[in-house]
């Protein structure tokens, strides 16, 4: 047998619905990190991030223990997390991630020898996106973070919402609109004064 972290998704699956926990792990190790900066992306919050991504590993582990099929991986993962992620937040509420502890995060350190004037422009901004994607109805926020964030295809979002690309795409059409508008008002120089 080769080297599992050169198989395909569909190879590493059908391995793991017949039991092969090092199959899941490699999937898991594939794919963990995008579901945990989406849900973090979303939520602001690392401990729901975190709960929620091993949480819906878990419910895909289970799933196939059962014998239950799953088609494409990658979409009924993010459907999974999406599931996982509405019942944890049911459960607890979610508090806001700073920035500040978003950069102490590892994964998210200005590489050494960066110029710091340009990370701080980019934290900036990101500060300014991540306000202006907080201000958006979660439907839009959800296209626009899964097309935009985790780079996922229309095919992929209608396999993990259940909607038809037609009106993904009209989803997505009007968030990018709703968004501009965010980040015109996020920018503005009157939400930018302190009092005002």
């Amino acid at each position: 047998m080769g080297d599992p972290s050169l198989e395909s998704d569909s190879t590493l699956l059908t391995r793991a619905a017949a039991g092969d926990a090092e199959a899941f792990a490699t999937l898991y190790d594939r794919h963990a990190l995008p579901v945990y900066r989406h849900i973090l992306f979303r939520s602001g919050n690392r401990e729901t991030a975190q709960d929620v991504t091993s949480q819906s590993f878990l419910r895909i582990w289970e799933h196939l223990r059962e014998g239950k099929v799953i088609r494409t991986f990658r979409a009924f993962l993010y459907r999974t997390a999406q599931n996982t992620f509405v019942d944890i937040t049911r459960r607890r509420a979610s508090s806001d991630l700073s920035l500040e502890e978003l950069c102490e995060d590892e994964r998210w350190e200005v590489a050494s020898g960066e110029d710091l004037a340009a990370a701080t422009e980019v934290r900036e901004h990101a500060s300014l996106l991540r306000r202006a994607l907080s201000s958006l109805p979660e439907q839009h926020r959800r296209m626009l973070t899964l097309r935009y964030l985790d780079e996922l295809s229309i095919s992929a979002i209608s396999r993990i919402t259940g909607k038809n690309p037609g009106t993904i795409y009209v989803s997505l059409y009007r968030g990018v609109r709703a968004l501009r508008q965010a980040l015109v008002e996020a920018d503005s120089p009157r939400n930018n004064t302190p009092g005002i």
